[in-house]
């Protein structure tokens, strides 16, 4: 009881700081796009960018931004590039659509920043930035601000939110900072009269099975579902390319936060690629865990 009484402290998070970053295969984004997020949009609602700091997209449903320019003649590489950023545009000014947004948030002047990925299942416009078709065919865009200023070294880690989780952890927030305001004018009051208390044990109680949800769990519920189907699909990702362990381990948080979900298939799937295994291939595997 007195660990589940600590619990309420121990997982308070500022909605301008992240969860601990997950580790990815080194990712290299040559160029980003700067952007500002518009007031009262879904974006600007999850705090992700503290006061002062840029934000750049690097990626939008696995197309990146690039630089090129009207003078540029239309060969492959300038038409691929000009077909990419086509891409990021359509998506990003795309309404009542979902949306994979990949961006990266740095202090001014830093070579390095955060790498962030969302998933918006309702995309609304958020962001801000400049854009114009390209002279050379008006059905291309250009990003004419997209600029390697956003840092180029590769990456080894990503935070991974969907908008339901962030905005979870923004609501947190802003109820823990209530409680604080008020135990600063009344100290001395005990820790089970707190709202955040209350919850905390509430969804302890839920994960383990002791109680039964009703309606007002549904939105709890809901987002472990959601979490849960997100990290099933980047699982089968790891698994497609073999990335074992990564699957692995992808497809039993999955499993943690949905028992009736479909990422069992998954475990078993990796289970069955281990089996053929040589103990050479078994130790080079086991090394790249370590």
């Amino acid at each position: 009881m007195k660990v589940l009484a600590l619990i309420p402290l121990l997982v308070a998070v500022h909605p301008q700081e992240f969860k601990p970053a997950a580790p990815i295969e080194k990712e290299r984004y040559v160029y980003g796009l700067p952007v500002t997020a518009k007031k009262g949009s879904r974006f600007s609602k999850l705090n992700l960018v503290p006061g002062g700091w840029e934000l750049w997209v690097v990626e939008v449903n696995g197309a990146r931004p690039f630089q090129f320019g009207d003078m540029d003649q239309p060969n492959p590489t300038i038409l691929e590039k000009a077909r990419a950023c086509t891409r990021v545009h359509q998506a990003l000014s795309a309404e009542k659509s979902s949306v994979e947004l990949t961006i990266v948030v740095r202090r001014p002047g830093n070579s390095r920043g955060i790498l962030v990925k969302v998933a918006f299942s309702d995309w609304d416009t958020s962001l801000e930035y400049a854009w114009r078709k390209w002279r050379q065919d008006p059905k291309l865009f250009i990003l004419p601000q997209a600029s390697t200023q956003a840092g180029s070294e590769p990456y080894v880690a990503r935070v991974e939110y969907t908008e339901a989780e962030r905005l979870a952890e923004v609501a947190e927030y802003e109820l823990r900072k209530k409680e604080e305001a008020e135990e600063r004018k009344s100290p001395g009051a005990p820790l089970k009269s707190r709202e955040t208390f209350r919850i905390a044990q509430r969804k302890l109680r839920l994960d383990a099975g002791i109680e039964k949800p009703v309606a007002a769990d549904d939105g709890y519920l809901a987002s472990r579902r959601e979490k849960a189907g997100e990290l099933q699909r980047r699982a089968s990702e790891r698994m497609e390319k073999r990335d074992l362990f990564e699957a692995h381990r992808l497809a039993r948080h999955s499993m943690a936060l949905d028992k009736g979900g479909t990422a069992a298939t998954t475990v078993d799937s990796v289970k069955a690629a281990l089996g053929p295994l040589d103990p050479e291939e078994r130790g080079r595997l086991r090394a790249k865990v370590l």
